[in-house]
C-alpha cells in the first residue's frame, strides 16, 4: 500500500487528494499545509508555511510517503522538490532548472526557439527605450507579460497603442522585466502531460477561462473556470508532439531533465497552434475537470513519472464522460480584498464534486476569504448535463458577495488550421 504526501493548499491540491483517495492501492493521503476546507472532506493535513522549504522538507521525512506530488509553481521554481530528492523521497515536480520554463517567461520563449515549437514573436525588455521599441515594432498590438511568477495574474492584454504604452510603463516599473508578445487571436486550449526525462504521456485536452467577467472581460486571473475534454481539429498526443515533447527532449539533452507535469497553453490562431506559455505543475482549475475523467488507479501514472518509469505506463485511459468546472469567488476578486464570510452549501449530489481553495476558519465552520473559493464541478455522459450539475453545485455555494462566471462551457468547440 502507498501514502502520498500533496504540498499545496487550494483547489488543484483538494481534487489530487480525492484522485489518490479513490485509488485501491493508497492508504494515507496527507496535504501540506491544505485548507479547512480539505479537512472537512476527511482528508489529513499539517500545517506548513510553503516558503520554509526546510520545514516542508522535515514534513516530507517524518512522514515518510511513498510519493511527494508538489502543486504551486512557487515551491518547484525556489527548488522544493531537488531538496526532496536530495532527502530520498519520490517526487512528482521538476527540478529548479527545469522549472525555469515557468519562472522565467524569457527563458521559456528562448526555449521555445530553440526547439522549433511555434509562438508569437516577442521582445524581452528590462528598459523603458527596450519598451517602447517592442510596443512600436508591434504597432501596440500586444500582449505584456511579466518575465517572473505572478499567480495566473502576470499578463496584461493592452487595447490599443496608448494602453501599450502605458500599461508597460506600469508594469516595467513593478516587475522590472517583461516580454513583450504580439497578440495572436483565436480560442485558448491547455495541453497537460506527465513527464519523465524523454517519456511523455498524454491527458484530455482541457480548456479555462481566464478573465473575471462573463464573454471574456475584466481582468485576468487565477482561472474561473474549465472544461474537458475539448474537441479539437488536432488531438491531444499531436499537440504533445508540438509542444511538449520537443522541451522535453531539449531539457534531457541539457542535463536538467524534467520530471513531473509539463502543461501548455496554447492558442489555436488561424496560421495554427502557438505556444503561448508553459507551466511546470497541474493547472488550477483544470486540474479539477481532468482528474474526474481519470480511473481511479491514475495515481500510478504519477508514481510512474516520479520513479522513471513512465515509459512502460503507457498511455492514461480516459473516461468518456465531460466535465465542467466553475469558480465561486469574493466579490471583487482579483482586486479588492474582503473579510471573511461564513459559507453555507449542501452535500454534493450524483455527478457533483466540490474541491475548496481559499477558504479559512475551521472544518466545521469555513470561511470566505478574498479570491477564489472553491471550484463546483459536474461530471456527465454529455457536456450538457455536466455543464447542468456545475451550475447546481456552484448556485448551492452562499456566502456575502459570493459570485462566478456564468458563461463558463457555452461556447463551441474550438478548431484550428493544421
Amino acid at each position: 500500500m502507498l501514502s502520498v504526501l500533496i504540498v499545496g493548499s487550494g483547489g488543484r491540491e483538494h481534487a489530487l487528494a480525492w484522485a489518490c483517495q479513490r485509488a485501491s492501492g493508497i492508504n494515507r493521503v496527507v496535504v501540506v499545509p491544505g485548507n479547512p476546507g480539505i479537512r472537512q472532506a476527511g482528508v489529513e493535513t499539517i500545517p506548513v508555511d510553503l516558503a520554509d522549504l526546510e520545514a516542508v522538507c522535515r514534513i516530507a521525512d517524518q512522514a515518510a510517503c511513498s510519493l511527494i506530488v508538489i502543486g504551486p509553481e512557487a515551491p518547484l521554481v525556489g527548488g522544493l522538490a531537488d531538496h526532496l530528492r536530495a532527502r530520498g523521497h519520490q517526487v512528482l515536480g521538476p527540478s529548479r532548472l527545469a522549472a525555469r520554463l515557468e519562472g522565467s517567461k524569457a527563458y521559456a520563449k528562448a526555449v521555445m526557439a530553440s526547439c522549433g515549437v511555434p509562438t508569437a514573436r516577442f521582445a524581452t525588455v528590462s528598459s523603458s527605450q527596450a519598451l517602447e521599441a517592442a510596443i512600436d515594432r508591434f504597432q501596440g498590438n500586444v500582449a505584456l507579460k511579466a518575465d517572473g511568477l505572478a499567480q495566473g495574474k502576470g499578463v496584461w492584454i493592452a487595447s490599443d497603442l496608448q494602453d501599450a504604452r502605458q500599461a508597460g510603463g506600469r508594469w516595467l516599473g513593478t516587475f522590472g522585466s517583461l516580454v513583450v508578445e504580439e497578440r495572436l487571436t483565436g480560442p485558448e486550449i491547455s495541453v497537460h502531460a506527465l513527464v519523465c526525462g524523454d517519456a511523455v504521456v498524454a491527458l484530455p485536452l482541457a480548456r479555462d477561462y481566464k478573465r473575471r467577467f462573463d464573454r471574456d472581460l475584466g481582468p485576468n486571473t487565477g482561472g474561473m473556470g474549465a472544461v474537458a475534454p475539448v474537441a479539437s481539429s488536432i488531438s491531444a498526443a499531436d499537440l504533445v508532439d508540438l509542444a511538449i515533447a520537443p522541451v522535453a527532449r531539449h531539457l534531457t539533452a541539457q542535463g536538467s531533465p524534467f520530471q513531473g507535469v509539463l502543461y501548455a497553453g496554447l492558442m489555436l490562431t488561424p496560421d495554427g497552434p502557438r505556444v503561448l506559455e508553459y507551466n511546470v505543475r497541474f493547472g488550477d482549475p483544470e486540474t479539477e475537470v481532468l482528474l474526474p475523467l481519470l480511473p481511479p488507479d491514475a495515481p500510478e501514472w504519477l508514481m510512474a513519472a516520479a520513479t522513471g518509469r513512465l515509459e512502460q505506463a503507457g498511455p492514461l485511459p480516459v473516461a468518456t464522460d465531460q466535465a465542467v468546472g466553475v469558480v465561486v469567488v469574493a466579490n471583487g476578486y482579483p482586486t479588492a480584498q474582503a473579510p471573511p464570510q461564513p459559507i453555507a452549501f449542501r452535500t454534493q449530489g450524483r455527478g457533483e464534486l466540490l474541491f475548496w481553495s481559499g477558504v479559512a476558519g475551521d472544518e466545521r465552520h469555513l470561511l470566505a476569504g478574498s479570491g477564489r473559493v472553491a471550484t463546483a464541478v459536474g461530471v456527465g455522459p454529455t457536456h450538457a448535463e455536466a455543464r447542468a450539475a456545475a451550475y447546481r453545485l456552484a448556485e448551492s455555494i452562499h456566502f456575502s458577495g459570493s459570485a462566478y462566471r456564468r458563461d463558463i462551457g457555452t461556447e463551441p468547440q474550438v478548431t484550428s488550421q493544421p
